[in-house]
C-alpha cells in the first residue's frame, strides 16, 4: 500500500484524459487509468495501474475500483472524462444498451458506491461543495 493520494481517471487513453494522467503522476499520485484500450496508449508503472474496458459497465468500473483499493488502498480522486462519440442525434437513442442523460455519471456512483462497501470512504456531497474519497479519519 501507499501512503500517496489515489486517482481514478476514465478515458484516459488520449487527449485531455491522457494529460490527467500525467499531470497527477507529476503531482506525486498514483493512478488507476481505464478506456477501452488505454494499456496500447499508456504503459503501466509502480504508480500506474492500467484496466482495458469499457466504463459503461459496471463489471468495468468495479474492477478499476478493485485495482486502486488492491494497488494503493485509496480512492482520492475520481475525473469521469470518457466520453462517446455519438453517430446520431442524442435523442434518438432509446433502446436499454443504449447511452441514456443519466449514463454519464454511471461510472462515477459505481466508483463511489464501490470505495464505501471497502469501508475506507469519506464522502462530501454537494451540500458542503467538496467530494473526497479515501480513508475515513480515525477520531
Amino acid at each position: 500500500m501507499s501512503d500517496k493520494k489515489t486517482a481514478i481517471v476514465t478515458g484516459a487513453s488520449q487527449g485531455i484524459g491522457a494529460g490527467v494522467v500525467a499531470a497527477f503522476l507529476q503531482a506525486g499520485y498514483n493512478v488507476v487509468a481505464t478506456s477501452r484500450d488505454v494499456s496500447q496508449s499508456l504503459t503501466a508503472s509502480p504508480r500506474l495501474v492500467l484496466v482495458d474496458g469499457d466504463i459503461g459497465k459496471q463489471e468495468t468500473a468495479a474492477k478499476v475500483v478493485e485495482a486502486a483499493i488492491k494497488h494503493f488502498g485509496t480512492v482520492d480522486v475520481l475525473v469521469n472524462n470518457a466520453g462517446i462519440f455519438l453517430t446520431k442525434p442524442f435523442t434518438d437513442f432509446r433502446s436499454p444498451g443504449e447511452i441514456t442523460p443519466n449514463s454519464a455519471d454511471f461510472a462515477g456512483q459505481i466508483s463511489i458506491r464501490q470505495v464505501i462497501q471497502a469501508g475506507k470512504e469519506s464522502v462530501h456531497g454537494p451540500a458542503t461543495g467538496r467530494r473526497e474519497v479515501g480513508r475515513r479519519r480515525q477520531r
